[in-house]
Order: structure tokens, then C-alpha cells, then sequence
């Protein structure tokens, strides 16, 4: 739902974060956020992920002329393998989800998933053993509804984590997907506030939280 949902300013989250954060950039799409973050934490490292092809070629372009910036055309989920990706077009090429369209077919009946891809999937907690992480400073989440499967598996990496920036929905737009009051608790079990819910895009049932350690 990136199309319709704001972005906070990454400026916002500075006060959390030192100037050589490791920043986990997972969605990236094209690569606005994750220059932003390249930008805004010169000193740091950003690990881009993108599972669409076409929209990784985009990210590599658009990212190659920054040093701190990795790209990775891999999916995030909760098993390490491969799946088929549901491919959003029409209105929005920015939808596409391992989760199966469900209301966002309804609410956005402009937005179309009409192909599948396979892609390559894999957990937070083999990601950073297969690239030799350490700490994970912030998390940038924009998974589709997948959220929770991800940070399910995250358990290995999560103790360093400071801030998590996450979509949230409030009707079910993909098959599964978890909604934002027991994804609120969830992430409070797992050690974080809320502390910004940009709730401006609510009316169609979506929004952003920013979550911090406590």
C-alpha cells in the first residue's frame, strides 16, 4: 500500500540512532527510502531488499553510485526457499505481497494482481548469517501484510535492534496478514512502544507506526 500510505521523514528517527547505523531497508522498491537513508546516515550501512525483478533493477540503478548502500533481490518471510510473489499493476505497482490479495482487491479495485513470480525467500535470522551482521540498528519494514512472519523470525538479531518502522492495516488487504491492534501487542511483547502512528491514511484502512525500544 506504499502508494497511499506516507512516509515519515528519516530525520525523525535520528535521535534514536548513531550516524553508522546498519539499517535493514526490506522493500525497498525502487530505492527513494533507501537513498534517503543513505543521505541521512552517511556513515552507516543500508541492506536493501526488493524480491521483484523488474523493481530490483530499478533499485540497483537507482542506488549504484552510493557506497553504503547493498542490494538484495530476496524475499523476507518466516521460511527459507522459494514462493510465488502475488504482482500488483494497474494503479500500483507497489502491492505486491507473498500473501494473497484479499480486500486490498476490494478497496482498490484499481490495483490489479493478474501475474506471479518465484522468488527467493529467506528469515531475518539467516540473512544476517549469511552476510555476517552483527546488529541490525533500524529495521524499515514495508512487507504487505508480512510483518509479523518476518519479525517471528528475528529473534537472533532483534536484541540490537533499536527502532522498527512498520505499515500497519486495519482490514484484512492480504489473506493472513495481521492487523494493527494485535500487531501493536506483539510488538509490545517483543519490547517496543509506539511512538509515532501516522494515522492521516486511516480512512482507508492503513497507517505507519514507529516503534522503539523501551
Amino acid at each position: 500500500m506504499k502508494d497511499w500510505v506516507l512516509k515519515m521523514n528519516k530525520n525523525i528517527i535520528k535521535q534514536y540512532l548513531s550516524d553508522d547505523a546498519i539499517i535493514l531497508d526490506a522493500g525497498a522498491y525502487n530505492g527513494n527510502d533507501t537513498v534517503d537513508f543513505a543521505m541521512t546516515f552517511q556513515k552507516g550501512l543500508i541492506y536493501a531488499i526488493e524480491p521483484v525483478q523488474s523493481i530490483y533493477n530499478e533499485l540497483i540503478i537507482s542506488t549504484n553510485r552510493y557506497n553504503n548502500i547493498k542490494c538484495f533481490n530476496l524475499a523476507l518471510d518466516d521460511s527459507i526457499g522459494e514462493k510465488e510473489i502475488y504482482i500488483s499493476s494497474g494503479y500500483s505497482v507497489q502491492s505486491s505481497s507473498l500473501l494473497k490479495p484479499k480486500e486490498h482487491l476490494i478497496k482498490f479495485p484499481d490495483c490489479q494482481f493478474n501475474s506471479c513470480e518465484t522468488v527467493k525467500t529467506t528469515t531475518i535470522n539467516q540473512f544476517v548469517k549469511d552476510n555476517n551482521i552483527d546488529r541490525i540498528d533500524c529495521m524499515w519494514l514495508d512487507l504487505q501484510g508480512n510483518e509479523y512472519k518476518v519479525l517471528s523470525h528475528a529473534n537472533e538479531i532483534l536484541h540490537t535492534t533499536k527502532v522498527i518502522f512498520a505499515e500497519y492495516s486495519l482490514i484484512e488487504f492480504y489473506e493472513g496478514l495481521t492487523l494493527y491492534d494485535e500487531f501493536k501487542l506483539f510488538m509490545k511483547q517483543l519490547g517496543f512502544t509506539e511512538k509515532i502512528n501516522e494515522s492521516v491514511f486511516n480512512y482507508l484502512g492503513c497507517g505507519n507506526s514507529l516503534f522503539v525500544r523501551e
